[in-house]
């Protein structure tokens, strides 16, 4: 088919692009939101989702998660919502709903919300839409500053145009959902905080509380402006273990925490990952280490704030949920060891003895087993901590390809 005239006609979708070789012929490779096209030759089922939530809800509570973000990428929220109610939620889920799923209009990411304002279920929310604004410098998408150092004068690309992000913002400003926006590239976050501005004053956008998912580019030099907007940065601590490639660091600066909290940026954390790097205890130790800059490592009281009254902040349910006050709901978990004077090392092998979700309405779950190798059981509760949050990115198959996620992507085609 190469070199027909329709072929060379086929329109980018809304937030990505087709990759072409030089006479403009497809070349088989998707980018950003093209990349759906698996997901929409094969769909997922309400009934085969079900089964992978359901899963995941018993793991998490394992974990004493009482509460899940679900980023709902590849699918609608009508499949997902019938999922959910398939799978009878344990936890609190709040659905970020996918800006560019099935969109090729902007405005039809909040008349997806609208379409399933109906379908309401017990312990279930949709908030959204989110927008995947660049994509990450694995596979030298995310816009930076700097050139790339292996591909001279590329500099990675934006998936939305001034025009359209303008529209993206104007609308969520009009709409009382939450808007998420993933950014990660250092001159992609310009270009937003620069919009953001021109769009509308400052205090307007801190009522919004406007969730950056990753916020890796947000440098020091950008601190002043990202905290008078009111973002709220949801960081992603497996992040933090992410090799160089090619023997050079990914920004020109540090991916930051600590950072972030000395200079007011509200924090939460999320998972990002797969099965074991959706484990909280995994992210709390690498947010008290950072192998990749000490300097920012939280202590562990702030990583616990992060996942606990910091995820209850980032979709705006803080004045009901998050820590453990009067009138606040009584989710709470007893893990098995203190999180707090437990050496480093051992903080993945932490599993909850009892998960409660709103009070009487418990889950007991048996505790894992100890993990491979520790040579230890599970020793008796030391600690109840306050609900916990947890920031997931569900594939419909049950896998959690991560959001950074285009690692080996390529030839899969699909994100």
């Amino acid at each position: 088919m190469a070199g027909s005239a329709w072929y060379k006609e086929i329109i980018d979708p809304l937030g990505g692009w087709w990759g072409r070789d030089e006479a403009g012929d497809l070349d088989g490779r998707a980018y950003e939101a093209a990349e759906t096209i698996t997901p929409r030759i094969r769909p997922a089922t309400a009934e085969s989702l079900a089964i992978s939530l359901g899963e995941a809800q018993q793991r998490y509570a394992r974990w004493g998660v009482t509460s899940i973000h679900l980023m709902n990428n590849d699918k609608s929220l009508e499949v997902t919502l019938t999922a959910l109610a398939i799978a009878k939620p344990l936890q609190k889920w709040t659905v970020y709903s996918w800006g560019t799923w099935e969109t090729q209009r902007i405005p039809e990411a909040w008349a997806a919300i609208d379409r399933v304002a109906k379908q309401t279920l017990p312990k279930v929310r949709v908030e959204g839409p989110k927008w995947i604004v660049d994509g990450t410098p694995i596979e030298q998408n995310s816009l930076q500053r700097s050139a790339y150092v292996d591909r001279p004068g590329w500099h990675g690309r934006s998936n939305f145009t001034d025009e359209q992000l303008r529209e993206i913002l104007q609308l969520a400003l009009a709409r009382p959902t939450q808007l998420a926006l993933h950014v990660v590239g250092d001159a992609e976050t310009d270009r937003v905080l620069k919009l953001m501005e021109q769009v509308a004053p400052v205090a307007i956008w801190r009522a919004k509380r406007v969730r950056i998912e990753h916020g890796d580019g947000i440098g020091r030099d950008v601190f002043e402006k990202a905290a008078r907007l009111g973002l709220v940065v949801i960081q992603n601590p497996t992040h933090l273990a992410i090799p160089p490639i090619a023997g050079k660091k990914m920004l020109d600066h540090e991916i930051v925490l600590k950072g972030f909290v000395n200079a007011g940026i509200p924090l939460a954390f999320g998972s990002d990952g797969g099965v074991a790097e959706q484990n909280p205890f995994l992210n709390l130790m690498l947010a008290v280490l950072v192998p990749s800059d000490p300097s920012e490592a939280l202590t562990r009281e702030q990583a616990l704030t992060a996942y606990t009254s910091g995820g209850a902040y980032a979709e705006v349910q803080d004045q009901h949920k998050g820590r453990l006050a009067p009138g606040f709901a009584a989710d709470l978990a007893v893990l098995s060891q203190d999180v707090l004077t437990v050496p480093t090392s051992r903080l993945p092998a932490t599993t909850s003895l009892l998960t409660i979700v709103d009070g009487p309405r418990l889950v007991l779950i048996a505790p894992l087993p100890p993990a491979a190798g520790s040579g230890e059981d599970l020793k008796p509760p030391h600690r109840l901590r306050d609900s916990t949050m947890l920031c997931v990115h569900s594939k419909p198959n049950g896998s959690n390809k991560p959001q950074t996620r285009r690692s080996p992507r390529r030839p899969e085609g699909g994100r």
